[in-house]
C-alpha cells in the first residue's frame, strides 16, 4: 500500500512538473474605447473557457484599459471576449472570436473596440 501511495504521489508530481515546463505564450485583452467614459465589465475566454473577468475603466480615474497577461500553452487557440451587460455576458459587439497560433514566448493582444453612445 505504501508503494502504491508513493507511486501515485510521484506520478502526480511528475505530471505537475512536466506541465510547468510546457512552452507558454501570453494573451492580453486591451480595450479601445476612446470616446467612452465609464466602467466596462468584460469576460475573457480561451478555447471557449473563461480565463478571467475584469472591469475596464475608461476616462475615469484610475484608468484601466488592459487586462493582466494570461499564460496559455503554445499552439492554436480560439480567443474571445464577452461584454458585461445587465448582469450577464454577451458577445462583444462586432468582435468575433479569433483563432491564433502562438509560439513559445509569444504575446498576443486582443484589442476590443467599443463605441459608446
Amino acid at each position: 500500500m505504501k508503494h502504491l501511495i508513493s507511486s501515485l504521489a510521484i506520478a502526480v508530481c511528475a505530471g505537475c512538473a512536466s506541465s510547468d515546463l510546457a512552452p507558454h505564450a501570453t494573451v492580453i485583452f486591451s480595450l479601445n474605447a476612446p470616446l467612452c467614459s465609464s466602467t466596462i465589465p468584460a469576460q475573457f475566454l480561451v478555447d471557449s473557457v473563461q480565463v478571467g473577468i475584469d472591469t475596464f475603466r475608461v476616462n475615469l480615474p484610475p484608468a484601466h484599459t488592459s487586462s493582466q497577461g494570461f499564460p496559455i500553452v503554445t499552439g492554436t487557440h480560439r480567443i474571445g471576449a464577452r461584454l458585461g451587460l445587465n448582469g450577464s455576458y454577451v458577445p462583444w459587439p462586432g468582435v468575433p472570436d479569433t483563432v491564433v497560433t502562438l509560439s513559445d514566448g509569444a504575446t498576443f493582444t486582443r484589442v476590443l473596440p467599443l463605441a459608446c453612445s
